[in-house]
C-alpha cells in the first residue's frame, strides 16, 4: 500500500481500477460471495461509479436479503453527490423506509426521512423525525447542532 501511495495519481488510479476489475471477474465466477460484493460495491461507490455500486449492493442485498446495512450502504451511494436542494431518489426513500420497519430510531434513517419530508413539504412529519433524532444525540455534539439547525429551518415553529 505505500507504494500505491506513492504513485502518481494516475498510476495509481489504473491500478485500483485493474484491482476493482479483477475483484468484478471473481465475483462473476463466486456470484455468492457476499462480502467480496459488499467489498466491490464500496470500490465503486469510492471511484464515483454509483450505478455500478448500487448494482453490486443489489447483488449483496440478493444474497442477504433485508439486511439494513446492506440498504443503508446504497442509500448512501445513492444520496452521494446530491446538491442541498435536491429531493432524495425515490429508490433511497423506499430503502429508508424497509430499514425504518425494522430500526426505527436508526439516525441515518430519521435524519434522511426528516429531509424527505421536509424537501416535499411536510415540515411535520420532519420535525418529529428530527425531534426524535435530536433527543438521542449527545446535546453538544456537532450532530445537535445540524439537527437543531434543520429544525429551526422548518416553517410553523
Amino acid at each position: 500500500m505505500e507504494a500505491a501511495a506513492a504513485m502518481p495519481p494516475a498510476e495509481r488510479d489504473k491500478m485500483i481500477g485493474e484491482m476493482v476489475e479483477k475483484l468484478a471477474a471473481k465475483l462473476k465466477a463466486a456470484p455468492n460471495d457476499l462480502e467480496g460484493w459488499m467489498r466491490l460495491g464500496g470500490a465503486y461507490a469510492v471511484q464515483g461509479k454509483t450505478e455500478q455500486a448500487v448494482d453490486a449492493y443489489d447483488h449483496a442485498a440478493a444474497l442477504k436479503p433485508g439486511d439494513p446495512a446492506i440498504m443503508l450502504q446504497t442509500v448512501a451511494v445513492l444520496l452521494s453527490g446530491l446538491k442541498p436542494e435536491d429531493k432524495l431518489p425515490p429508490r433511497a426513500i423506499t430503502l429508508l423506509t424497509q430499514v425504518a420497519a425494522v430500526a426505527p430510531d436508526a439516525p441515518e434513517v430519521l435524519w434522511y426521512l426528516g429531509v424527505a419530508a421536509a424537501r416535499d413539504g411536510r415540515p411535520v412529519e420532519a420535525r418529529e423525525k428530527w425531534t426524535k433524532l435530536l433527543a438521542s444525540l449527545p446535546a453538544d455534539g456537532d450532530d445537535a447542532k445540524m439537527v437543531k439547525a434543520a429544525l429551526e429551518q422548518l416553517p410553523g415553529k
